[in-house]
C-alpha cells in the first residue's frame, strides 16, 4: 500500500524535476507536488514542467515583497514571499498522509489543520544560523516555536543541523542533501561547444575560472573582482574569468571591469539552465564568493563536471569542499587567503588532481541515492 505524500514548494525548478521523478519511482509513495508560482523575476527562463510519476498542482498564492539587511556586509536584499492561501483547499482534496514543507510560511499554513486532516508535517531545512543573523529576537522566537511544532525535519547540511540545534531541535532529524544528475553534468560535451565558449569568454590558452550566480550583493562578486584586480600581472596573462548570470548589480560590475581594465574578465549574462553544462565543462575552476548561500547547487554541478571549487565560509555547500583536496573554503574578506586560493589553482597538476577529487566525491550525491533516502524517511516518519 502506498503512502500519499504532498511536497510544497514555491516554484518547481528545472533541477528539481529529475529529483522528484526519482522519488516517485519508489513503489511505497504516491507523490504530489504543490507549486505556489510558475514564475519569479529572478528566475528567467524557468517554466513549470511535468514530472514523471508525480501529480503537479498549482496552488493559489499571494505574492508579497520581502527585504532583509545584511549589516555585516552593508547591503539590503529585496525578495519575494509567497503566501499559499490555496494550500489547505488542495490538501483537503488530496488527503495526503505526509505534508513536506520548505519554509516557515508554508509551515504556518499547514500546522493548524494537521489533526483535522490527519497528516504528519515534515520540514525541509536549508536554513543556517548565518542566514538569520539579521532577524530580530522576536522573529527568531516565533520561528523557533513554529519549527518545534513540526513532526520531523530533513536538514540539507551540517550547518542546517547546527541551526536546528540552536533552536532546541536535536531529534526527529533525518539529514539529507541536494542531489545532482551526475550523468547529465559529467557527460562529454561536444568539443566544438567547449571551444566556442572558451572563445566567447576570451580564454584560449588560459586557466578559466567560472562564476555562476545572480548578480546581487549577496553573491560577493565585487569581493572576487577586488581580489582579481590585485593579482600579479604575470598571473593575469595565464588566467581568465567568466561570470554567468544577471541581476541588479550588473551595471556596477560592468563598470568596475571597465574602470580596472580587466580584459581577462567576461560578463556573459544570463544563460538558460540547459546550457550550463557547456559552461562548466569549458571551465577549469569554479568560484562562488558568496556572502549568503544556504546550500549552493552550482557547487554540485561544477563538481559533477570535474572542477576544483573555491567557495566561502558562508556557503552551506562548503561541506563538499575539502581544503587542499578538491578546492578551498575562504573568508571572502580575507584578501590574501582568497588570492592564494586563486593562484594555487593556476597549477596544472593541482587542477587535474583537485578536479578528479571533485568528480569522485559527487557520485555519492546522485538523484537515485539521495531520493532513495528521501523515500525511506517519507514512508516511515
Amino acid at each position: 500500500m502506498t503512502r500519499r505524500v504532498a511536497v510544497c514548494m514555491p516554484m518547481l525548478a528545472p533541477y528539481a524535476v529529475p529529483r522528484y521523478a526519482a522519488l516517485a519511482r519508489d513503489p511505497r509513495l504516491d507523490v504530489a507536488l504543490l507549486v505556489e508560482t510558475q514564475n519569479l523575476t529572478h528566475r528567467p527562463g524557468w517554466v513549470q514542467e511535468e514530472v514523471p510519476g508525480c501529480v503537479v498542482v498549482q496552488v493559489a498564492s499571494l505574492r508579497m515583497s520581502a527585504h532583509f539587511a545584511n549589516d555585516e556586509f552593508g547591503y539590503t536584499v529585496a525578495g519575494v514571499r509567497l503566501v499559499p492561501y490555496g494550500l489547505i483547499g488542495t490538501l483537503l482534496r488530496l488527503r495526503p498522509e505526509v505534508v513536506l514543507v520548505c519554509n516557515a510560511t508554508e509551515l504556518a499554513t499547514v500546522l493548524p489543520w494537521r489533526r483535522l486532516l490527519g497528516y504528519r508535517v515534515g520540514l525541509l531545512v536549508e536554513d543556517t544560523e548565518y542566514s538569520y543573523t539579521h532577524k530580530s529576537a522576536l522573529s527568531r522566537g516565533v520561528r523557533q516555536r513554529l519549527y518545534q511544532a513540526a513532526d520531523f525535519f530533513m536538514p540539507f547540511s551540517e550547518d542546517s543541523v547546527a541551526y536546528l540545534a540552536n533552536l532546541g531541535i536535536r531529534d526527529r532529524l533525518f539529514k539529507t542533501s541536494w542531489s545532482i544528475d551526475v550523468d547529465e553534468f559529467a557527460r562529454t560535451v561536444d568539443s566544438s561547444e567547449v571551444l566556442a565558449i572558451r572563445q566567447e569568454v576570451r580564454a584560449e590558452g588560459r586557466v578559466l575560472f567560472l562564476v555562476v550566480a545572480r548578480l546581487v550583493p549577496a553573491k560577493g562578486i565585487m569581493d572576487l573582482l577586488t581580489v582579481w584586480s590585485g593579482l600579479p600581472s604575470e598571473a593575469h596573462e595565464r588566467i581568465a574569468l567568466a561570470i554567468v548570470g544577471d541581476g541588479t548589480q550588473r551595471g556596477e560590475i560592468a563598470e568596475y571591469i571597465r574602470t580596472e581594465e580587466l580584459d581577462n574578465v567576461c560578463l556573459v549574462g544570463h544563460q538558460d539552465y540547459d546550457r550550463m553544462a557547456g559552461y562548466y565543462c569549458a571551465s577549469d575552476v569554479f568560484v562562488l564568493p558568496t556572502h549568503k548561500d544556504n546550500f549552493s547547487l552550482s557547487v554540485m554541478e561544477a563538481m559533477a563536471c570535474g572542477l576544483p571549487i573555491i567557495t566561502t565560509i558562508h556557503n552551506g555547500a562548503r561541506e563538499l569542499v575539502l581544503d587542499g583536496v578538491n578546492g578551498y573554503v575562504v573568508d571572502p574578506r580575507a584578501i590574501e587567503q582568497f588570492r592564494d586560493a586563486i593562484l594555487s589553482l593556476t597549477d596544472g597538476e593541482r587542477l587535474v588532481r583537485f578536479g578528479q577529487a571533485s568528480a569522485d566525491m559527487i557520485v555519492a550525491y546522485s538523484h537515485a541515492a539521495t531520493m532513495r533516502q528521501y523515500a525511506e524517511v517519507l514512508s516511515t516518519a
